[in-house]
C-alpha cells in the first residue's frame, strides 16, 4: 500500500548521525504516512524544531558533541513547555 503525505500532515523529526540508520528510519516513517524532517547533530535538530515545530520526534541519545540527552533538554524547556515528551531507548550491538 502506498501512503501520500499531505503536505498539511504534522511533521516529524528522526535524528540520527549514522546516515544509514537515518535514512532507514525517515524510510519506514514515510511508509507509514508520515512527513518526515530527517537530521544528523543536536544544532539541526534544535534548528528544525524552532523553525517547523515537528509533533514527533525520534532522538538518538549517543549523537557526537552534544549527546540526545542533551537535546532532549534544550528542546523541551521551555522551548516546548506546551508539549508533552516521553522518552524510550533501544540498544543494539
Amino acid at each position: 500500500m502506498i501512503h501520500h503525505v499531505d503536505v498539511s500532515d504534522p511533521l516529524d523529526l528522526a535524528v540520527e548521525e549514522e546516515p544509514k540508520v537515518r535514512e532507514v528510519l525517515a524510510r519506514y516513517l514515510e511508509r507509514g504516512g508520515f512527513r518526515v524532517d530527517a537530521v544528523e547533530d543536536c544544532e539541526q535538530a534544535i534548528e528544525a524544531f524552532s523553525t517547523a515545530r515537528p509533533e514527533l520526534a525520534l532522538l538518538d541519545l549517543m549523537l557526537p558533541r552534544v549527546d540526545g540527552f542533551e537535546v532532549f533538554r534544550r528542546l523541551r524547556f521551555p522551548a516546548c513547555s506546551e508539549r508533552s515528551a516521553s522518552q524510550g531507548t533501544a540498544f543494539s550491538g
